[in-house]
């Protein structure tokens, strides 16, 4: 476990150098070969960690914030007063629904990028093994979900930090051109401008 978290951290911190040691199958660098599902399964661990400090955080401020407030608007009152929880409810809800959905959205991610890189490393002839390359890629990129357990500003830097350790999968592993790993890193904001205009057009077809 300890040689494993090692590994996980290296992903994190040394994206580039850690897909070196992956082709190099260099043990000294990284103590551990860390499969896909398993860097999943820590993933989810810091993903609960992080709804775990976060339940502790909220409840911490809204307490406070009452006892330094003589009167309680309806807001907070909604939020944490006598039966009206309600707001106070959804928040741990959905906290909790983000820990139990995240192995199910992760490798529908997962399944989507693994399937886009395929698909680009097939059209240019890509020589080697590329699903144990596209692995690689998509296993280290998961260790950005280490970066959840930071509060407030953690999951802008794991979507950030997630883009990174893809690109460097996409050039270390595949040797994808600068601007052929962006183009890749880009598909699935073209898929999105794409279904988000073809919506638009039928409501205005509809509209006519």
């Amino acid at each position: 476990m300890k040689d494993m978290l090692i590994t996980y951290c290296t992903y994190l911190i040394h994206p580039f150098k850690a897909h070196d040691a992956l082709i190099a199958e260099d043990r000294e660098y990284l103590p551990s070969e860390i499969s896909l599902y398993e860097s999943l399964g820590l993933s989810w661990l810091f993903v609960i960690l992080s709804a775990f400090f976060k339940l502790i955080m909220i409840s911490f401020f809204i307490t406070v914030f009452l006892e330094m407030t003589t009167t309680t608007n309806e807001i907070i009152e909604s939020l944490y007063s006598g039966d009206r929880y309600v707001g106070f409810y959804f928040i741990i809800l959905s906290t909790i629904l983000d820990v139990v959905f995240f192995p199910l959205v992760t490798l529908f991610v997962v399944q989507f990028w693994d399937l886009t890189i395929k698909f680009f490393a097939q059209i240019t002839d890509m020589e080697g093994d590329i699903d144990k390359k596209s692995k690689s890629t998509l296993t280290v990129a998961l260790s950005s979900n280490l970066f959840t357990i930071v509060p407030i500003i953690g999951d802008v830097f794991q979507r950030l930090t997630q883009l990174i350790q893809m690109y460097a999968g996409l050039r270390k592993q595949f040797n994808f051109s600068v601007g052929a790993s962006i183009c890749i890193l880009l598909t699935p904001y073209v898929f999105m401008a794409g279904f988000i205009s073809l919506v638009l057009s039928m409501v205005i077809l509809k509209m006519l």
